[in-house]
């Protein structure tokens, strides 16, 4: 079986703090969504990175989440999920 988690950033380069912005079918689509959103708010994520995680959720198949990564503080992190949420996208604040 696969790993768990395949993170496209490496861990000790960003916060310990993650923006989950969706979750898809695979692995390309979530990387072309981050390009997509990199450009559609690119004052919000400017300094993020991606980081794609593998879910493996069962009955419910295997699963990418986006989520943008690089946030030292868990108020960095809501500051950030707040303006993407003002400026229309959807979005989780967890910790790495």
């Amino acid at each position: 079986p696969a790993p768990v988690a395949q993170p496209t950033a490496p861990a000790a380069s960003t916060g310990g703090w993650v923006i989950q912005i969706g979750s898809f079918r695979d692995q390309a689509r979530a990387q072309t969504e981050w390009a997509g959103l990199q450009r559609k708010h690119a004052g919000i994520l400017a300094a993020a990175t991606a980081d794609i995680q593998r879910a493996d959720l069962g009955d419910r198949g295997i699963w990418y989440r986006l989520r943008a990564a690089t946030y030292a503080t868990k108020g960095a992190a809501e500051t950030a999920c707040g303006s993407l949420k003002a400026a229309g996208t959807d979005c989780l604040v967890r910790k790495r």
